[in-house]
């Protein structure tokens, strides 16, 4: 059998580009035509199990019996399998092939597809000329910690918020995520070249647009899945969507046979008519069942009703301020009751725009209340857990602060350095937090100790001393460029 090298040299020379032609291969026979050495693959899966079982041997116990022999194997195999796929820039035809390939080691499996779509994303998108900056920085007054972990790989949060500002600035695409008035009624029949607003048309220019923009924006997972699910119904093997998008579980979506019945039975109208066009047209577009978001409390029950709640989902701007949502969550979950918030018009302004996952957003401020009531319960106060929220915008970031004024963080800041995270920080990093900002850390650490930490942003995590600060502040940072 040839090694590795005379294949390079001997096949993969001949194509353009180093490129793998997704025409060319089969999802029974594409490790054989990508010229991977199985004997090298299965080397190289045996000395990563190695590794891993040496990185369980200083792992608690706990961490040991999360992760079971089936899902290390798959994990191993996905990892090789992109690896050399990254490295030989496939097509994208090829690409999703690999999902279906990869797809196939998941059914009889303990992954999930949130394994999956994560370990797969990551990988590919690793490789972005946009990826983060992992420079070690080093600060005055500063001691080094120990960065090792089982956590995923750094995804920079600018990418996200460059992927969703440019989809709303897109002629073509923002037509999904606003309301139809006559002015961009006469720019989609400009740009589908029709006289009359044509619907499939329309979901034409709006789907190639999308293919295209995804291929130029690198963006995590969740929210690629999320545009998925709202245009097309399915995954991101193309299968549809059993239980709908986002965490409303929605089955309404742009390629719904549903909205093309009843486009035919509306010729030349949009299915998202602005609040001007119903009523001059006396046609309020596409309706359905209605249901009441659990994100935003809405009801949605018509199309342009989903359509705003889209927007309302990845853009805070004052009719959607962040101030609202964390208010509306506050007394949803009954926090009020147990917490003395410090929110203040001037600290929490509403004026302030954020491209970002929304649903994530909310998910994260969820774990962190919830930590500050653990902290507490632990602490055995008297007193209710002071919280106060700021929001600041600055030029190149967007920042929170979730500060527990009447509190003490856990660990000391050398053990919080030298250890690695705990379940419920791991979870919150790989859940939530990576891929949607950086995450920084300022706390008094007890007996006289004071410092920031950078939990999550692409560097090493530094210990930068403090003279003092009071309480454990998380803040939470959204990089626009």
């Amino acid at each position: 059998m040839k090694d590795k090298d005379e294949l390079n040299k001997s096949e993969l020379s001949k194509e353009k580009d180093e490129r793998v032609s997704g025409d060319e291969l089969k999802d029974d026979n594409i490790i054989n035509r990508l010229n991977i050495d199985k004997d090298s693959l299965r080397k190289n899966i045996l000395k990563k199990k190695l590794k891993i079982t040496r990185n369980l041997q200083n792992d608690s116990q706990e961490d040991k019996k999360n992760i079971t022999s089936d899902k290390k194997d798959k994990i191993l195999f996905i990892n090789n399998l992109l690896d050399y796929s990254v490295k030989k820039k496939i097509d994208n035809k090829t690409r999703e092939r690999l999902f279906n390939l990869i797809s196939k080691e998941v059914d009889s499996s303990s992954l999930t597809k949130e394994d999956v779509e994560r370990i797969v994303e990551e990988k590919l998108n690793s490789s972005s000329k946009s990826g983060p900056n992992l420079k070690k920085v080093e600060a005055p007054n500063s001691v080094k910690g120990n960065s090792k972990s089982n956590l995923p790989k750094y995804f920079d949060p600018k990418n996200i918020y460059k992927f969703l500002f440019e989809y709303n600035q897109n002629n073509i695409l923002r037509s999904t995520c606003h309301d139809i008035d006559s002015n961009s009624l006469d720019l989609i029949k400009e740009y589908c070249k029709t006289d009359e607003y044509d619907f499939k048309a329309h979901l034409s220019r709006i789907i190639e647009a999308y293919e295209k923009h995804e291929k130029k924006y690198p963006a995590p997972y969740p929210v690629k899945a999320l545009m998925r699910g709202y245009l097309s119904g399915k995954d991101y093997k193309g299968d549809k969507l059993r239980d709908g998008w986002s965490s409303d579980n929605i089955k309404e979506y742009w390629l719904n046979s549903n909205l093309n019945n009843w486009a035919k039975n509306n010729p030349g109208f949009p299915p998202n008519p602005s609040d001007g066009l119903s009523e001059r047209e006396e046609n309020v577009g596409y309706e359905f069942e209605g249901f009441r978001s659990k994100i935003s409390g809405k009801i949605i029950q018509n199309f342009r009703d989903l359509v705003m709640h889209f927007k309302d989902l990845f853009h805070i701007r004052s009719d959607n301020s962040l101030k609202s949502l964390i208010e509306k969550k506050n007394h949803e979950e009954g926090w009020n009751k147990i917490i003395e918030f410090n929110i203040e018009d001037k600290d929490l302004p509403t004026n302030v725009e954020l491209f970002t996952d929304v649903d994530k957003l909310t998910q994260a401020y969820k774990k962190f209340i919830d930590l500050i009531i653990e902290c507490s319960n632990k602490l055995e106060s008297k007193d209710k857990p002071k919280v106060k929220l700021r929001l600041t915008e600055k030029v190149e970031s967007i920042e929170l602060s979730i500060h527990h004024i009447n509190s003490v963080y856990g660990k000391s800041f050398i053990n919080t350095l030298d250890r690695g995270f705990g379940q419920t920080y791991s979870t919150l990093i790989t859940k939530q937090i990576n891929g949607l900002c950086n995450l920084y850390l300022n706390a008094d650490f007890g007996q006289g100790e004071f410092a920031q930490i950078n939990l999550w942003d692409g560097q090493d995590r530094i210990a930068k001393k403090l003279e003092s600060f009071t309480g454990v502040e998380h803040i939470l940072v959204f990089p626009k460029r």
